[in-house]
């Protein structure tokens, strides 16, 4: 019977002596026999004329035996390279950036298969050269288009020519699997989107919303979360876009879209005081629990039109959770904050309350003793109100 046990905390070795075994080698049936087998005092340095010249010494080191009342070093078992998963090297490989992609995409045929797909996965947004140039790619590559599933294209302040939107509109055909777009382009080229096919999740547009993108929507079922930044009208009847539970617009592409849809969250682009009638916000098929509003604080009577424009709101949708103020172009005014408390009191069940700034807007923070000064205000008003955002994304949690 042989007992194998770590060389660290079993070693069972004569004071004066010191046994050297360079390999094993089976012969009859559970029985194990050194190839090579020294001994010599163990006080001096071993000669490396005592040691076999056949396995080098790195192999006198892994496991050791006890067989027949002997001790054995047993070498170490060659092993052949190891190989991982599929799934284990893309846990890998998504960690790495653009350039550490390229070049571990010039391994072998199985590294530039995993590089491509997560380079094509998510195309984000980029200059008009390197948009020309992924176009270009995808619109001669339906294999490259076909892995692509979040893209992103913005060319509103370009001026594309049609032979480029026609390259583009050819590979958006061969994108498939695509689940999250970003479209903005210069006029109205809904035209473009006509063959895409995918089961789009997430859509963003700055086109207009006439009869050609009414009609791509239509055959758009899946659609969650919409964002149309410059539509002035919706015109889709209930049972188009079934899912829809996110949208953001104009007051009045709001107001249109939200009517017999589970709709959730109502995002309002303000520009100017609101006119219109607010009662499509009760005609949701569930509660909306999110209301956010976007505006620009300059000039300071954007802001009173902001509060009484919520203010209104909280007549037709009082059980929300979380409500949002996102400053388009600039920073909100230290009044602000002071003016919006008494409206805390109009959502009862109001849980987050968040401040926004945008691309443009200065970040700088409000000062600390400000910040708790106004916490309390808003805890006053709102005795349920557990989680402040402000500018900055500096969190408070409220107990």
């Amino acid at each position: 019977m042989v007992t194998i046990v770590l060389p660290s905390s079993h070693r069972t070795e004569h004071k004066s002596t010191l046994e050297v075994t360079c390999g094993i080698k089976n012969s009859a049936s559970g029985v194990h026999r050194p190839i090579a087998h020294c001994r010599m005092p163990s006080n001096k340095p071993t000669p490396r004329s005592c040691l076999p010249e056949a396995i080098p010494q790195l192999f006198y080191h892994r496991y050791q035996a006890k067989s027949y009342g002997r001790t054995v070093l047993y070498p170490p078992r060659h092993r052949g390279s190891v190989h991982l998963p599929i799934e284990v090297i893309s846990l890998i490989l998504v960690h790495l950036g653009e350039c550490d992609l390229l070049r571990a995409s010039l391994a072998n045929r199985l590294f530039y298969l995993e590089c491509a797909r997560i380079i094509y996965r998510i195309i984000p947004r980029m200059s008009l050269k390197r948009s020309a140039m992924v176009i270009c790619a995808l619109a001669r590559s339906p294999k490259l288009a076909s892995l692509v599933q979040s893209y992103t294209i913005t060319l509103k302040h370009a001026d594309p020519t049609g032979n480029l939107y026609r390259l583009l509109a050819k590979a958006m055909s061969h994108m498939v699997n695509l689940r999250y777009l970003s479209f903005e382009v210069p006029g109205n080229k809904s035209w473009v989107l006509q063959k895409c096919t995918a089961n789009i999740r997430w859509f963003k547009t700055s086109l207009d919303f006439d009869d050609e993108l009414a009609s791509w929507l239509s055959t758009k079922p899946y659609v969650h979360d919409m964002i149309l930044t410059r539509a002035k009208t919706f015109s889709m009847q209930p049972h188009h876009l079934p899912n829809l539970s996110i949208i953001f617009g104009t007051p009045a592409t709001v107001l249109s879209a939200i009517s017999g849809r589970p709709i959730t969250s109502v995002c309002f682009g303000l520009n100017g005081p609101v006119m219109l009638d607010l009662g499509n916000l009760s005609k949701a098929t569930v509660a909306v629990d999110h209301l956010g509003v976007a505006f620009d604080p300059i000039p300071s009577w954007e802001e009173l039109n902001c509060v009484d424009f919520v203010y209104r709101c909280s007549v037709y949708i009082p059980r929300v959770q979380k409500l949002s103020f996102f400053a388009t172009r600039s920073t909100f005014s230290p009044t602000f904050y002071r003016i919006v408390t008494p409206l805390l009191s109009r959502f009862p069940s109001l849980k987050y309350l968040q401040f926004v700034l945008g691309e443009n807007g200065n970040t700088s923070p409000i000062d600390r003793s400000t910040q708790l000064e106004l916490l309390q205000d808003f805890h006053y008003n709102n005795p349920e109100l557990r989680t402040v955002t402000f500018p900055g994304n500096l969190t408070w949690n409220i107990e």
